[in-house]
């Protein structure tokens, strides 16, 4: 090729230094956005925009560090995508709650096929409007009500079995697992009318709950939504998805099972499986080879849950309706054997207002500083540590433009920590949750649940689990640190607020 002057340029070249040019420009166009909207942050590099610096360093102090150092309103890039770090109180009421409609959806992941990209953490607009109206009833207190004895079942068990471990001198105990045993065990009793083994390792339950959790070319995929979405719907073609299929079908197969029973049953227990069937499109199932959900029907009726729905709501609420409940009572087991001066304060109040008796629904809500205790628990260790929604339109805030598409992220954790909302804010202080200091409390100074008509649909039930978990092992037991405690706590560089390794305590029979 010749240019000017006669200089002549091998082709290749030129083809390498457009290819070089081009690549360049796709990598970086987007990150002149914020600049030009002059909302500070950080410097992005290419293709990975400041990714790198959040899963390096981990979510929550990142944003710590990037309020403190540009304010309450900071531009970063997740790959190409424009994010905007919120942490104003004006404007998060305004995104959670008064232009809601504006800020409806969260981010949009289609990265687990089907049918868990039906499920409710995923769903959109009028789909999710509808799904929430119709799971809501299931979560209602008159229905907490009737799920309490399931739960002082779950409850007792948990109490029997760690007090085989004491007898057997095996008295340090892992909390996660521990707990996680426990949650599991109320989710699939109280939601789905399954009855396992949860402290039994070799379940099926369990086993395939934990493969589950083992997610299948996530780094690909994951990579691929941030770089390259475009690519994404030609690998899901594929059914490469970040979900294992053979934990899938196992699944799939246990609600199947739990449709049957219900249809046997003619008065079948109200739960959420239950009100998912009242709302399907058509729930009878199909004759199949074994192989097919009898769920995987087709259906004439457009209104209520698509079967994909079901399905996925179902495995969601499996998962996610345990893992991060164990994960609070984790924390919260671990900080009042950190204060044992909290600790005797609380197990005084059970004392009180239970004696030896179960929880129930009514004196459960009797022990206000328990509740104090799980509410600072919940502060210091939001199992989200960021709340995240999609603006659907252009819109101004406090005369801060939010261009639409940009994806909006709450600070939880770093709200919560706040030195100007919380006196010493990395200090376990239940009185600060005392009914008088909590009313004075600012409504978007304390989120662990997110707040507004996408909150978390599951809080009351979580709360109610927590409580009578943790109440019905103070009971019996007092927890104490040991060698083998971690102090202080390590945490993983995760969207979630994951602990780095084991948390050990030894449980003291009372």
């Amino acid at each position: 090729m010749e240019f000017l002057y006669g200089l002549r340029v091998p082709s290749w070249v030129v083809v390498t230094v457009s290819s070089i040019v081009s690549v360049y420009i796709f990598s970086t166009w987007p990150y002149s956005l914020f600049k030009s909207l002059k909302i500070p942050g950080p410097k992005p590099i290419p293709f990975f925009g400041n990714l790198l610096t959040l899963t390096k360093q981990g979510f929550h102090t990142v944003h710590q560090n990037w309020t403190r150092q540009y304010g309450k309103v900071v531009g970063f890039y997740e790959g190409r995508h424009p994010c905007m770090l919120v942490s104003e109180t004006s404007m998060i009421r305004e995104i959670l709650v008064k232009n809601f409609n504006s800020f409806r959806n969260r981010r949009n992941v289609q990265i687990a096929g089907y049918p868990m990209d039906s499920g409710i953490l995923q769903q959109r607009d009028d789909q999710w409007k509808n799904t929430r109206h119709i799971l809501t009833p299931a979560f209602s207190s008159s229905k907490l009500k009737k799920m309490v004895g399931l739960i002082q079942d779950c409850g007792d068990i948990l109490t029997n079995k760690s007090q085989e471990l004491v007898k057997k001198g095996d008295d340090e105990i892992e909390l996660y697992s521990h707990f996680s045993a426990y949650t599991m065990d109320v989710i699939t009793s109280t939601a789905f009318g399954v009855k396992i083994d949860a402290y039994d390792k070799n379940d099926p339950f369990i086993k395939n709950a934990k493969a589950f959790t083992t997610l299948n070319f996530a780094g690909l995929l994951f990579m691929t939504y941030f770089l390259v979405p475009g690519l994404l719907p030609f690998l899901l073609a594929l059914k490469i998805t970040v979900v294992p299929k053979a934990p899938l079908d196992f699944f799939i197969q246990v609600i199947d099972g739990a449709i049957a029973a219900k249809k046997e049953s003619h008065n079948p227990r109200f739960d959420l499986l239950q009100a998912m069937l009242n709302a399907s499109e058509d729930s009878d199932p199909i004759e199949d080879d074994g192989l097919m959900s009898s769920l995987e029907v087709k259906s004439t009726n457009k209104k209520g849950l698509t079967n994909g729905e079901i399905l996925a709501h179902s495995v969601t609420f499996f998962l996610a309706g345990h893992e991060t409940t164990a994960t609070t009572m984790t924390f919260l087991a671990y900080e009042l054997a950190l204060h044992p001066d909290i600790q005797n304060k609380a197990t005084e109040e059970i004392d009180r207002v239970l004696g030896n008796k179960p929880c129930d629904y009514e004196n459960i809500q009797e022990l206000v500083y328990l509740d104090m205790c799980l509410s600072e628990t919940l502060r210091l260790y939001p199992p989200a540590t960021r709340l995240e929604r999609t603006a659907s339109v252009d819109v101004t805030l406090d005369d801060v433009k939010i261009p639409a598409e940009t994806i909006v992220v709450i600070p939880v954790y770093t709200i919560h920590r706040d030195p100007a909302i919380y006196d010493n804010p990395d200090d376990f202080i239940p009185e600060r949750f005392s009914p008088e200091k909590k009313a004075k409390l600012g409504a978007y100074h304390y989120m662990p649940f997110g707040l507004g008509p996408r909150s978390c649909i599951g809080m009351r039930m979580a709360v109610l689990e927590i409580k009578l978990g943790i109440a019905r092992l103070l009971q019996k037991f007092k927890f104490s640190t040991c060698e083998k405690t971690m102090i202080p706590l390590k945490f993983r560089n995760s969207t979630l607020l994951q602990i780095d390794g084991d948390v050990v305590l030894k449980f003291i029979e009372r």
